[in-house]
């Protein structure tokens, strides 16, 4: 959604989809920078407060992202830009910009995080040889290996990273036995 503050007037509208997500009400209710304000937890008054003082002082434009806490509604984290827009040289006549719910985005980008994170772990701690090869001329190439590839291989696992089969130093047959077993 859309918004526009007037400085001189004092007075902020909003578009339907910024009211939506602002929950603010119908377009007879009057908004204001308190009764947005109050929307932010109140950890995060100062930043926000901060990046609309400082936005308007350097006359410039900038995005910040919130979380906002609705009375009796559930949490959400929204992404808001802003413009200054002025009259005369120096004097800030309006700001206006955008607010956008980011909510579901930042779930799912802290969901993925997480899997990654429980997938490295255990990729990391399986007893089991890991890794990923890929065929480089007549020998295979370690993309990444786990500490269980290493031990089997009896080496450090930095070691493997980026290198091929034939410079590993392993014994002729055993490099031969990991070729075949890679070719399937």
């Amino acid at each position: 959604g859309h918004w526009s503050f007037d400085l001189h007037a004092r007075h902020i509208e909003c578009s339907p989809e910024a009211r939506r997500i602002l929950e603010v009400g119908p377009a007879a209710d009057s908004v204001s920078y308190r009764r947005i304000l109050s929307r932010i937890p109140p950890a995060e008054h100062s930043a926000a407060h901060r990046f609309f003082r400082e936005t308007l002082l350097r006359d410039s434009s900038g995005e910040i992202t919130l979380s906002l806490a609705p009375p009796g509604a559930p949490g959400k984290i929204v992404h808001v830009t802003l413009r200054v827009e002025t009259g005369a040289p120096g004097h800030a006549r309006r700001l206006f910009g955008t607010i956008q719910d980011i909510t579901r985005l930042i779930t799912a980008e802290e969901s993925l995080r997480a899997r990654d994170q429980l997938l490295l772990a255990l990729y990391e701690n399986a007893p089991n040889a890991m890794g990923v090869v890929e065929p480089t001329g007549d020998s295979f190439r370690f993309v990444s290996a786990n500490p269980g590839t290493s031990r089997l291989l009896g080496l450090d696992t930095e070691r493997l990273a980026g290198r091929r089969l034939d410079e590993l130093g392993l014994p002729p047959e055993g490099a031969e036995c990991w070729t075949a077993l890679f070719r399937g």
